[in-house]
């Protein structure tokens, strides 16, 4: 895999100046297939460890468990999710292909009895505003609850 990056100088004209990074060299001759997209700041490994710690002193001082309050946090931040109708037995497999999950309602569709629920995206695949806004909503919760977490926030 080359890594590459591009600069768009005449928008006009579709002009793009390809540049390999060290060592990458293209070779002249070969076609290759090339997909852009915007260019998007992830969120920093900081912004995870804080909210995880935010997130287990609300589990432990709420008796919950921590994907139940992170799951819970998603939903109250507006974070991206798919409704899906699953049978029961499917939730195992689905907890473990989204970060986290949560039923909605117990429903019979065709004689069988689904679970209705949402699958959140998770935040690994926020930037760093849209984690900004979910740490944000945990310290608010936090502060709330009455739950001390002014030693991890500096």
């Amino acid at each position: 895999m080359i890594n590459l990056q591009a600069e768009v100088f005449n928008l006009d004209d579709q002009f793009i100046v390809l540049k390999t990074q060290e060592g990458n060299d293209l070779e002249l001759g070969k076609v290759y297939n090339v997909t852009f997209k915007k260019y998007r700041s992830c969120r920093s490994i900081e912004q995870n460890k804080l909210m995880w710690e935010i997130i287990s002193r609300i589990a432990k001082e709420t008796n919950n468990d921590e994907m139940d309050v992170y799951a819970y946090g998603l939903e109250k931040a507006n974070a991206k999710f798919e409704f899906l109708m699953i049978l029961p037995e499917a939730l195992e497999s689905v907890k473990q292909t989204f970060r986290a999950v949560k039923i909605c309602e117990l429903r019979e569709y065709n004689g069988k009895n689904m679970l209705v629920i949402k699958a959140f995206i998770g935040s690994s695949k926020f930037d760093v505003s849209e984690m900004t806004e979910l740490i944000n909503y945990f310290i608010q919760l936090a502060s709330e609850l009455n739950i001390y977490i002014g030693d991890v926030i500096k």
